[in-house]
């Protein structure tokens, strides 16, 4: 069997699997959907009382939350698998052991596993409505081209989360829990919320190049809003997933050589 068909494979069994009790997987999606709504509150708590922030509007700041939802909600529907989360609880009761087993690389065989989970279609769902919004605020208008770049970008975000994702579930072959870093990676990335440039030089470098979540929704958006630091930086996104997922493959596999079965 070819990998495409056993891809295929595993995305359509995971679908019906997830859409065996619809109910639960309506109440799922309805809501991750509402977790993207304190955020819109925030901001307008926040713009309710000064016109802008460092020159950027709350069209423009909840565009960028509109871009971060639908990365993330592209990596929790797709990318699952290879979540913190997941890795940590297949070391933890001992079932990595069953994958290695198997006659697949592991990463693809967690991606597969992992290929669809309901719940992310809500903030998939509710950053296409944020951007929707926004962008009849601001003004901006949709063709092949950008819409197509918007895609790329998702897409290149969403491998950057899957990436950090995947670094942070490689520490668990030694501290075994790591659930407190992916909630730590998460606080990091709410600073991605924000223009970049509000913030010191030095914070700038390390959400541009030592943790560059900025490169999940600031600098993608910069592209379409036609402001920011360095509009350019935008076509970096596809690279920088590149690069991230090259040092997450290289740090999973020296964690794997490490690994010793809990014996569970």
């Amino acid at each position: 069997m070819s990998k495409l068909k056993l891809i295929w494979k595993f995305f359509m069994i995971n679908v019906r699997q997830n859409l065996e009790y619809r109910l639960n997987a309506t109440i799922g999606t309805i809501a991750i959907a509402l977790t993207n709504i304190p955020s819109i509150i925030f901001f307008w708590i926040i713009f309710s009382n000064i016109p802008t922030l460092n020159g950027w509007g709350i069209g423009e700041i909840l565009f960028m939350v509109g871009i971060g939802a639908l990365a993330h909600g592209t990596f929790h529907t797709f990318f699952s698998g290879v979540s913190g989360w997941q890795i940590e609880q297949l070391i933890r009761q001992g079932n990595m052991d069953r994958i290695l087993l198997k006659p697949l690389s592991v990463i693809p065989h967690l991606a597969m596993e992992g290929s669809f989970d309901v719940d992310g279609l809500g903030d998939i769902i509710s950053g296409l409505i944020i951007i929707f919004i926004t962008s009849n605020m601001l003004g901006l208008q949709w063709n092949i081209f950008n819409s197509s770049l918007l895609v790329l970008f998702v897409l290149s975000s969403a491998v950057i989360i899957a990436s950090f994702h995947l670094i942070i579930g490689t520490l668990s072959f030694w501290v075994t829990r790591s659930g407190a870093l992916i909630d730590l990676f998460y606080t990091v990335m709410r600073f991605g919320e924000y223009p970049l440039d509000i913030y010191n030089l030095s914070t700038k470098i390390m959400l541009t190049v030592i943790i560059p979540v900025g490169f999940i929704n600031y600098y993608p958006a910069q592209i379409f809003l036609g402001k920011g630091l360095w509009v350019p930086a935008a076509y970096l996104t596809p690279v920088v997933a590149i690069i991230m997922y090259a040092i997450a493959h290289r740090f999973w596999d020296y964690g794997l050589k490490h690994y010793t079965s809990t014996g569970s």
